[in-house]
């Protein structure tokens, strides 16, 4: 099934590997890729990540506050190399990127619900970071996040009318307007140092888009016919796309956006993706029939490993370091309804109790700054928190449609 508009999602996408949400798009996410709310779609998102991913995020009317003016104008086009005027650096070296510690700056964005309509609000540097007014009105509700420590925060979302608009660099970059097709319905993003900036659309008929290295490379056809997208990327294994089809079949491709695809399950319509130079695709999914975890990590043609049941949300990052970080949002049975269990390093690691009342959750994970975990409360509260699975939660927003994280 698809998202809607009243459903919520959390994407992420990570430096070294976007995480990408099960449903839609996103991103990553900020994996998405990226993306990662189980059940129909990936913003958090995706991105694919995502949030996708790590990314994507949710379907709304696009005749809502069609006719209202954005709050920066696009450009149709990029600075010669691809990238914002005030995004990059000479040396190609975001300006926004990397911290003084070489990692990139965590990232977290919402679509802020207001009394007349949406708006895309971005943070950056710490959870305690100043909201920047992205775009407005959002009222499409898809947009997704990535970054890496070359070429800093990239953003993408699906405008009222059906376009893609994305910027990289800076939160403070131009509007490259990516996709004019007028029948965009999501999105899901990436990034990694070496392949730079993928992202990844699909359409209201379900047709599958992609670019990778700069946002005027062209569109790659990838797919028709698809439920649900997600992505993710690392500077050693390039970018990584997943679709559900109509079908509910899980495809895969990873290296190239014309490597082949790779049938990776039958009968399920929740994935997320994450990828990192040490460790490789990450691969999750929620069989349709039983609710269980699915997850495999090293190969597309890895051994699927049983993680939990009575799961209807799921999210995954991974990096050289920490490994693999893995959420699922319980849904039976029914005295655990919206419990949230995280997991970090390998795949037989113990999951961690995080939180009650779960409507949503994502994750990233970064060598530096550690994992990543967004959620939204069934109130609905967003909450996220940084550097281990005991960290302290931080309230960061209340009422929105999409959240997504980068790190």
């Amino acid at each position: 099934m698809r998202r809607t508009a009243a459903t919520f999602a959390i994407a992420v996408a990570t430096l070294l590997g976007g995480a990408s949400g099960a449903f839609g798009g996103a991103s990553g996410a900020f994996g998405g890729a990226s993306g990662a709310f189980g059940g129909a779609s990936g913003a958090f998102a995706g991105a694919s990540g995502a949030f996708a991913g790590a990314s994507g995020a949710f379907a709304a009317p696009r005749a809502l506050a069609a006719a209202a003016r954005p709050a920066s104008a696009p450009e149709d086009g990029a600075a010669k190399d691809g990238a914002a005027k005030d995004g990059a650096a000479k040396d190609g070296a975001a300006k926004d990127g990397a911290a003084k510690d070489g990692a990139a700056r965590p990232l977290i964005a919402v679509i802020a619900e207001t009394a007349k309509s949406s708006e895309l609000l971005v943070k950056q540097g710490s959870l305690s970071a100043k909201w920047v007014t992205e775009y407005k009105p959002a009222d499409s509700h898809s947009a997704a996040v990535a970054t890496d420590s070359r070429h800093g925060p990239l953003i993408a979302l699906v405008t009222d009318n059906g376009d893609v608009l994305a910027k990289e660099g800076s939160l403070t970059a131009k509007w490259v307007r990516v996709y004019s097709g007028k029948d965009a319905e999501y999105v899901a993003v990436a990034s990694d140092p070496a392949h730079g900036p993928l992202i990844v659309v699909e359409t209201l008929k379900g047709k599958v888009l992609a670019k990778n290295g700069k946002l005027t490379a062209p569109w790659v056809a990838e797919y028709s016919g698809a439920l649900h997208i997600a992505a993710a990327s690392d500077a050693k294994h390039g970018p990584l796309i997943g679709v559900v089809t109509s079908s509910a079949k899980i495809l895969v491709k990873e290296g190239s956006l014309t490597a082949k695809w790779h049938a990776e399950y039958t009968g399920a319509q929740e994935l997320a993706l994450a990828s990192d130079t040490k460790h490789g695709p990450l691969i999750a999914i929620v069989a349709d029939k039983t609710s269980e975890l699915l997850v495999k990590q090293g190969a597309l043609g890895a051994t699927w490993k049983h993680e939990h049941g009575g799961v209807f949300g799921i999210s995954v990052a991974s990096d050289p370091v920490h490994g693999a970080l893995i959420s699922a949002v319980l849904v039976s049975p029914e005295h655990v309804l919206g419990n949230l269990l995280v997991k970090e390093g390998k795949l037989s690691a113990t999951w961690h109790p995080e939180h009650t009342q779960v409507g949503d959750a994502s994750t990233a994970t970064d060598p530096v700054y550690g994992p990543m975990i967004g959620l939204e409360t069934y109130t609905p509260k967003d909450y996220v928190k940084l550097g281990k699975l005991s960290a302290k939660w931080v309230h960061e927003w209340n009422a929105s449609f999409l959240v997504q994280v980068a790190d």
